[in-house]
Formats: structure tokens, sequence, C-alpha cells
């Protein structure tokens, strides 16, 4: 999850790459994704708001579970 602008409620959700969904065993593989892949991440958040829009956060977020 981006947190675009930290003055707006700017988000963009990213489950996909490549058409495979995104999922991680381990909070440690989603951050080790976010570090080897942050040059395309970031410009794909770029690509949605524009080259001057910073980036607060880029996060990853657990699955809920159905119960």
């Amino acid at each position: 999850m981006f947190l675009i602008n930290p003055t707006a409620d700017n988000v963009l959700n990213i489950e996909k790459k490549d058409g495979k969904v995104l999922e991680f065993r381990t909070l440690e593989q989603c951050y080790e994704h976010i570090y080897d892949n942050l040059g395309a991440l970031r410009a794909f958040a770029f690509s949605q708001f524009g080259p001057n829009t910073p980036i607060k956060v880029i996060d990853c977020i657990r699955k809920r579970t159905q119960v």
C-alpha cells in the first residue's frame, strides 16, 4: 500500500505484478520485495499521481483471513 500524499487520502493498493498475485509467507519477504522493486514501485506511483507527488510510505499489509 502506498500513502502518496501526506495531506490527502491518495492511496494505491497494489495486489499484482505481471499478472501474478503478490502474496508472501512472511512480512520479511514482503519488505524484501519492496526493497528489490523500489524503482518500479515509485515509477508506478508517479505514473498515477505525477512525478512531484511525495511518497510517504510503502508498506506491507497482512491479509485478512476469513473466519
